[in-house]
């Protein structure tokens, strides 16, 4: 779970496509849901811009998918996702 807090490129998705152009690059990491924070997969470094969850299933080293519950629910401690500070909750 403390990868998934940090915003990180998504397996060795830089390869050529069939095109021979380069293939986008994804990252993964946390973000605010109604419920909680969740996994996310994002087009940018940041993490801001999120895209489809399903693009982690074609990218990630064994085709697992992230996980749909929240990684952590309101009310609970936040300090592992203190770069997310519009979800803190007392």
């Amino acid at each position: 779970m403390n990868e998934l807090a940090e915003c990180r490129q998504l397996g060795n998705n830089k390869n050529n496509n069939n095109n021979g152009e380069d293939a986008p690059v994804y990252y993964v990491g946390a973000y605010c849901g109604s419920r909680g924070v969740y996994a996310g997969v994002f087009s940018d470094a940041s993490c801001t811009k999120k895209v489809s969850s399903s693009i982690y299933e074609t990218y990630s080293n064994d085709g697992a998918s992230l996980p749909k519950e929240a990684l952590v629910s309101y009310g609970k401690v936040f300090s592992l996702f203190s770069h997310l500070d519009t979800c803190l909750v007392d």
